[in-house]
């Protein structure tokens, strides 16, 4: 009929797959995983009920195959680079391995035979003779794989053609799978007695995963411009397919001179291979130079030039950079010429040390990140729950600046000029969006934030929190969000530190940060950076996002737009709602629109340009453009 009902929502899911499927006939259960992208978890679901239940969580086990001999679940876990098969008796909530993979063969694909006697499974990796790499799909005994025995009882060679997709019969005699063994994905049958391989269809543009339906049909999907199509074909076999004939093989056909055009390149052969070490990898010993270049910063509107630096561990994990600038311009006092920066991340750790600090994106304000004086940071990361697309992140940070002029996070606000700070804060994220989305459609976010100041003696304490809920509207790839947020400080109200400040878009003309910095809690286009104070205040934001118009023939291979999306948002905001004489409130109302280009064939920039209007606000309201470049 056509029709399609959903089951149950698969979040973590995998291209094309989406998860790993097995199903209890008898139990009318089906098993799933999720968090495909992270480490796996596995699920159940009663198809009378409609309720899924966690079974293993974080199991890393996949390729689910459902053996109805005695109601277990085989599956392929993955772990330190070896692929191992595994068993799950009922109720699921353990596995035993039963045979690990050497290390370089890749397993996928597994199924179990209707009696539970046998298992099939298509395996990758290189042929033990002469290294080249190989594609086969084997038969194996049950009972022997429990034994400890692996040895295939049947091995069907495809070479380099990747089989998939192979399940058994239903009186267990064939395996139905799919290859591109012809150049195109065919569906063909494997008689596991006589080792025979026959074809069962002649595609022209492909069949993929066959399903036995009774015993003269086939189920598969058919590949079509617009997606796979459920197909049924008859059971029978085909000796007429041929390959189909590749322009390349047609070339060295009619030009046999082609298969001697081989580059040679001795510079990739290592003379001197690198020393293996065993012992405990210790990133923070492993540091490296990386690379070292000349840069330039910008401060307080003078640019300076310097050399810049990254020292790295080989495997990636921490990472240490360093630059030193210098200001030739006359402007500038002799103690602020110098600029000086170093920063170290280690684990979950960052330790960040300024002197004087310059910024390349301050060269195109408005926003600007330098700061005058010394700074030491120290901050902490770490996720308490990492379940793409759900994530929790707890954040923390201690600093201490001075020789301060303006306030570290408000560049329009002067500054005590010593200041001791810290700052804990909990996030929670989970953004959902469609296939073919720029942009989230739907989720939420939430977070909660503590802060504290110590300045000439006096402390001051500060709480915000914003709360962003996101629906899909009925148009394709469109939606509707709602921003809140609030906050409040304590301490003299003449003290700069007892006080929040909002104001612009935030954006640079060249910048590297988010592309919508609207978003940003203290964020308020329509009025200058930092121009709306106070205590504490309570801001909404309603934004709608629309779909994205997309270019198929614009540009050049080298640059050329992929997209165009389009925002409108509009904000409510009041300062000091609890104090009459300090309340002030004000609006908003603004669109931005987002062009990503695709530059040197992979590289992404994101060219903004908006406008706002700002509303009231003691008549600070104002009309704010908007022109930023997004680099890399």
């Amino acid at each position: 009929t056509a029709e399609v009902r959903e089951l149950a929502e698969v979040t973590g899911a995998i291209p094309n797959r989406v998860t790993s499927l097995a199903y209890d006939p008898g139990g009318n259960l089906l098993y799933y995983t999720v968090d495909n992208g992270n480490f796996r978890t596995l699920m159940s679901l009663d198809l009378a009920t409609g309720a899924p239940r966690q079974l293993l969580k974080s199991a890393r086990i996949g390729d689910l195959a459902f053996d109805r001999s005695d109601g277990s679940l085989w599956g392929l876990r993955y772990n330190n680079g070896f692929v191992m098969l595994v068993n799950l008796p009922a109720p699921f909530t353990e596995w035993r391995q039963v045979h690990v993979f050497p290390y370089g063969e890749s397993a996928f694909d597994l199924d179990v035979s209707p009696d539970g006697s046998l298992l099939s499974m298509s395996v990758a990796g290189p042929d033990p003779t002469s290294g080249a790499q190989r594609m086969v799909v084997r038969v194996l005994r049950r009972e022997a794989l429990l034994a400890g025995d692996a040895t295939p009882l049947r091995e069907f060679d495809s070479g380099v053609a990747v089989p998939e997709s192979f399940v058994f019969s239903e009186d267990g005699r064939y395996l139905f799978g799919s290859s591109f063994y012809t150049g195109v994905s065919n569906i063909f049958r494997f008689d596991i007695e006589s080792g025979d391989i026959e074809a069962m269809s002649n595609a022209e543009v492909g069949y993929f995963r066959p399903v036995p339906v009774g015993d003269d049909r086939l189920l598969a999907f058919r590949y079509t411009a617009t997606g796979f199509i459920p197909s049924e074909i008859p059971r029978k076999t085909y000796q007429d397919v041929s390959a189909i004939e590749f322009l390349g093989a047609r070339l060295v056909e009619k030009y046999p001179v082609l298969t001697e055009w081989q580059v040679d390149l001795p510079a990739l052969r290592s003379t001197n291979p690198s020393p293996e070490k065993l012992g405990a990898y210790r990133p923070l010993a492993e540091l490296g130079l990386e690379a070292i270049y000349p840069s330039i910063e910008g401060y307080k509107g003078e640019w300076a030039g310097g050399v810049h630096a990254r020292f790295s561990d080989p495997v990636g994990f921490d990472y240490a950079l360093i630059s030193a600038s210098y200001s030739t311009g006359q402007d500038l006092p002799s103690d602020e010429r110098l600029h000086l920066m170093g920063q170290l991340r280690h684990g979950m750790w960052k330790v960040t040390g300024k002197y004087n600090a310059g910024d390349f994106y301050d060269l195109f304000g408005p926003t600007e990140r330098a700061r005058e004086g010394y700074s030491l940071r120290v901050d902490y990361e770490r996720p308490t729950v990492f379940e793409p697309p759900r994530t929790v992140y707890l954040l923390g940070h201690l600093a201490h600046y001075g020789g301060l002029d303006v306030l570290p996070d408000f560049q329009n606000v002067q500054s005590p000029e010593r200041l001791t700070a810290a700052g804990l804060e909990m996030v929670s994220r989970h953004p959902r969006r469609s296939v073919g989305a720029v942009d989230d459609e739907k989720g939420y976010l939430w977070s909660v934030a503590g802060q504290g100041s110590l300045a000439d003696g006096e402390l001051t304490l500060g709480l915000t929190g914003r709360l962003d809920l996101g629906v899909q509207l009925p148009w394709s790839h469109t939606s509707l969000w709602l921003r809140n947020g609030a906050g409040v400080r304590n301490g003299d109200r003449s003290n700069p530190l007892a006080n929040l400040y909002l104001g612009g878009f935030g954006n640079n003309y060249v910048d590297n940060g988010e592309v919508k910095r609207y978003r940003d809690l203290l964020a308020m286009p329509g009025f200058d950076l930092n121009a709306l104070g106070g205590q504490s205040f309570v801001k909404s934001t309603v934004e709608i996002n629309l779909p994205p118009l997309r270019f198929e023939n614009l540009g050049a291979p080298g640059l050329y737009p992929s997209w165009l999306r389009s925002s409108v948002f509009a904000s409510a905001l009041m300062l000091d709602p609890a104090e009459g004489r300090y309340r002030t409130s004000a609006g908003n109302v603004g669109v931005q629109f987002d062009v990503q280009w695709s530059v040197l064939h992979r590289l992404p920039m994101t060219l903004s340009f908006g406008v706002a209007r700002g509303l009231g606000g003691r008549g600070l309201g104002q009309t704010e453009w908007l022109l930023s470049l997004k680099v890399l």
